[in-house]
């Protein structure tokens, strides 16, 4: 390959590759200097690469160290030349014993007029590199001397390293040789291949090099360059600015706020009805998420778009919805496109149905919300469709123009690159806002493009000029792995990776597995660099740079109440200055890490790399205490209307000192603030469940809610979950109360061969496959061998919390959602009759601690006997159910664990089947 202008005497620091082709035979030469007849036959077999590092020291002395490397790794030698025309002794490995010298001269001071013949004028003007050596002929007994000149040659009409060498042998032998150096790489598209006997030759790039040549006008750039300008310009304008500012909708504009955002009675968010908007939305916002949990009722929802309702006749979403989201729920437009369309708050609504539509599914919200909404299809605005797809096909053309036709030098195909895709990304890819606001992209412009000055002198003037005579090749190398990074955010967004955080890992189904590919690229693509600089002689000076910086960072990290975040273009900025080697993968590797950088930039301005648990927690929550109800399951009176009704809760603890008040959520509204210490149901519609939740204050700032407390219709109270599973199987008591898992993690260690071993080591439970053992909550005291204890002194029956995941399931069937409940009782006492008449289990030995005193007639002895005769009544006398069923419910909860266990997870899954055919 043809070496670049940027590539001259001044700095030969690059790779090199002799062209026996276009060189002279050395063979006579090395024969003189005492090579044997072997090592010359290897010689001349193998492909000779040198490795240039040219450089100053301090003192400003220019030094030129040379490493050859043959192919396989074949050593050669490796020359350290400084260019003051001082004597230096060396023993090389393949000359041995030599003393040589080395200088920078001028073309009209060369006294031999061969040496001056056929230099380029850059060469000529910045003066030649003279490197004379001889023999040690003390020590060697022979005496040869190679006077040689480097510089650039014109060789078959392109640009080449070249060095003239005049070499005197032994007896006087007069040889002159010219070899020639490709610049490193080779064209792919420029090699000879030959299969079996056959020979191919492609020459395709210096085809396209001489079929372009007439499009590589300064001019005719120029006019590219204005009419690009004026035709994004338009494009950007089309895309958001012939609709006002104001009917912009992001995908996350929301009506309403999240917990308290909307303030007492949600004042600061009305008005809640009589009210219409003309909208206009962005494509892509599907793949807007809610990284962190959002409660709505009693449920969480989290990495999906926030719907909530439509499944309605009139489609009628809760206020907080995404709008955009919500749109495409709808069917108003889809979400590769974007588009417009009006809504109307229509205020209060009841029962918010979930609905699958349009690849996406809502929440539902089974009670009442003060601000809803309500689509309509027409709209005023007539430029409704998103441009990002065509500004980013015109990007594409433009850049594979400039590689292919113009071919302009480097220097602006890297600004390009870089412009470009800086704009692209704050304009359609990627904006901050909707419509973009161009005084903060600006803002951020600036300072990239001097970061971007840096990665051209640290890596991209060396790697880009490279493929200056391989147009095809540098476009697939180039524009193939910069825009993937540009659109990083695409790209990646199937990946289970929001931020590189501990919290987010953990807490993400397939993050952990995704990060360790990721590592293990990485380390392969650094390993693969390293060896690279090696054989360059860099590798010390970048271990040197980068062991510096990897220890500022370690220092860095150490700060009190501050977290180490390698943000993605903070990832680029310490991988690019170690892709500055002409090589196909720097070329592909810079490329993709310009990309990534600037996407990082423009789409997230330069976030600092030391951040604050504050800021990592977005909108999670803080971790802070929480407050308790009074009023649960068991102290709740449904006897009374709900018009009498209170709830309680209990005081500030002494230990609180920093909260001052509450904050009461009723149906995801705040109702009360303040410090008293209950709050009077009278206002709340009957005949619709109601979810409570609680929140200490301080000066009027609340902590984190308490899980949703439920209120159903029947008057059943469900007391609200920690939010934590432990397993009581796996976990010692203490393990259990330092912290838990959330349900996903939950269900994969349910899943996991540590858990099943565990569930076949507790024999004396009998269990059946599938049988789990969470303990919904880190709050209890009990783990499993705590449960069996328990049930032996006091007969305690601890079913119903050791199967959560089944207890939610009947709660589902109690609140309508699944059956109702009546049926569920049914078919659980059908279930235990045919248990009766199949299976005499009442007659199978239990262990003696199972047993509960029971009286001749085979009914419990007395109310007194524990736990699991209360629960029975109960749930009994709340659903009015006969003596007869009473009787079954009570011998259902006589029958071992075990047992129960297997029972309802058979009539479960019976129901399940039913209610899905």
């Amino acid at each position: 390959m043809a070496a670049p202008l940027e590539v001259n005497t001044l700095d030969l620091s690059g790779t090199y590759v002799m062209n026996k082709t276009l060189s002279d035979d050395p063979d006579e030469i090395l024969r003189l200097q005492g090579i044997s007849w072997i090592k010359r036959k290897l010689i001349a077999s193998i492909t000779i690469t040198l490795y240039v590092k040219h450089y100053k020291d301090d003192e400003g002395i220019e030094h030129i160290d040379i490493t050859q490397i043959g192919t396989g790794g074949f050593g050669g030698n490796r020359e350290e030349r400084i260019l003051t025309w001082q004597v230096r002794s060396v023993d090389d490995p393949v000359f041995g014993p030599v003393v040589g010298k080395s200088r920078r001269i001028m073309v009209e001071d060369i006294e031999d007029n061969w040496h001056k013949e056929g230099w380029l004028p850059d060469t000529a003007e910045q003066g030649n590199i003279e490197s004379l050596s001889e023999s040690d002929t003390p020590k060697t007994g022979t005496t040869w001397i190679a006077d040689q000149i480097w510089g650039f040659a014109e060789i078959n009409g392109e640009r080449r390293y070249t060095r003239r060498v005049h070499f005197t042998g032994p007896g006087g032998e007069d040889i002159k040789a010219v070899l020639t150096y490709d610049y490193n790489p080779v064209p792919v598209l420029n090699r000879s291949y030959r299969l079996a006997n056959n020979g191919l030759t492609l020459a395709l790039e210096p085809a396209l090099l001489r079929w372009t040549r007439s499009f590589s006008s300064k001019w005719l750039l120029a006019g590219l360059v204005a009419a690009y300008i004026i035709s994004f310009a338009f494009l950007t304008r089309s895309q958001y600015y012939l609709i006002p500012a104001s009917s912009w909708a992001g995908c996350t504009s929301t009506y309403w706020l999240a917990n308290d955002g909307c303030g007492l009675d949600g004042q600061t968010c009305g008005p809640f009805d009589n009210s219409s908007l003309n909208f206009r939305c962005p494509a892509q916002c599907h793949s807007v998420i809610l990284a962190n949990p959002r409660t709505i009722g009693n449920i969480q929802v989290v990495g999906v778009p926030l719907v909530v309702g439509g499944g309605d006749e009139d489609h009628t979403y809760r206020g907080d919805s995404f709008v955009c989201s919500a749109a495409v729920h709808a069917g108003l437009f889809k979400d590769s496109t974007g588009g417009c369309g009006s809504l109307e708050l229509v205020g209060n609504f009841t029962n918010f149905l979930s609905l699958t539509a349009h690849g996406l599914t809502s929440a539902p919200f089974p009670t009442v919300f003060p601000l809803s909404l309500r689509y309509g299809s027409t709209s005023p605005f007539s430029h409704c469709s998103d441009l990002r797809n065509y500004a980013l096909a015109f990007n594409i053309i433009v850049t594979a123009l400039l590689f292919l036709l113009l071919m302009p030098r480097p220097i602006f195909l890297y600004w390009s690159l870089v412009c470009i895709g800086f704009w692209h990304v704050s304009l359609f890819s990627q904006p901050q806002d909707y419509p973009p606001a161009l005084d903060v992209a600006f803002q951020g412009f600036l300072p990239t493009l001097f970061v971007a000055y840096a990665f051209w002198r640290l890596a991209f003037r060396f790697t880009l000029p490279a493929f200056s005579q391989a147009p095809l090749e540098r476009s697939v190398w180039y524009l193939a792995a910069f825009w993937p990074g540009v659109l990083l955010n695409i790209v990646t967004e199937k990946m289970p990776i929001d931020r590189l955080v501990a919290s987010d890992i953990d807490g993400n189904k397939g993050a952990l597995t995704a990060v360790i590919i990721l590592v293990v690229i990485v380390f392969v693509i650094v390993i693969n660099q390293i060896r690279v600089i090696r054989k360059t002689g860099w590798l010390p000076h970048y271990l040197a740079w980068y062991i510096a910086g990897g220890l500022v960072a370690l220092v860095l990290s150490q700060l009190p109440g501050l977290q180490l975040r390698l943000h993605h273009y903070i990832f680029a900025m310490v991988m690019i200055p170690g892709t500055g080697f002409p090589t196909r993968l720097s070329a592909i590797y810079q490329s993709f890490l310009l990309g990534m950088f600037l996407n990082g930039i423009a789409a997230f301005g330069f976030d600092s790399i030391l951040q604050t648990a504050a800021d990592l927690r977005r909108d999670a929550a803080q971790g802070s205490a929480l407050p308790s109800f009074i009023t649960n399951s068991t102290t709740y009176n449904m006897s009374l209307p709900l018009s009498n009704q209170s709830i309680f809760w209990n005081a500030i603890p002494d230990s609180k000192d920093g909260w001052d008040g509450f904050a009461l959520l009723v149906d995801d509204v705040e109702r009360y603030t303040g410090t008293a210490l209950n709050f009077s149901l009278a206002a709340l519609q009957e005949g619709i469940p109601h979810f409570f939740r609680l929140a200490f204050q301080s000066e009027g700032t609340s902590g984190d809610f308490t899980r949703a407390a439920t209120l159903w219709p029947n008057g059943t109270w469900v007391d609200p979950l920690p939010g934590k599973w432990s397993c009581s199987l796996c976990w010692s008591p203490k393990a259990a109360h330092r912290g838990g898992l959330s349900p996903p993690a939950a269900l994969r260690h349910e899943k996991s061969a540590k858990h099943k071993e565990k569930v076949r080591e507790h024999e004396s439970w009998n269990p059946q496959p599938g049988i789990d053992a969470w303990i919904n909550g880190i709050g209890n005291d009990y783990d499993l061998c705590g449960a069996r204890a328990s049930e032996r002194m006091q007969h305690v029956d601890q079913l119903k919390d050791l199967i959560p995941f089944w207890r939610e399931q009947i709660e589902a069937a109690e609140r309508g959602e699944t059956l109702r409940y009546e049926e569920f009782l049914d078919a659980l006492a059908r279930k235990t009759e045919e248990k009766e008449r199949d299976e005499p289990v009442w007659n199978v030995p239990m262990p003696d601690w199972a047993l509960e005193p029971m009286d001749g007639s085979d009914v419990p002895a007395s109310p007194s006997d524990g736990e699991a005769f209360t629960f029975v009544e109960k749930i009994a006398n709340m659903n009015r159910v006969s003596a007869e069923r009473k009787k079954g419910l009570h011998n259902f909860y006589k029958i071992p664990t075990g047992e129960k266990l297997e029972r309802i997870q058979e009539l479960i899954n019976v129901l399940r089947t039913t209610q899905m055919a």
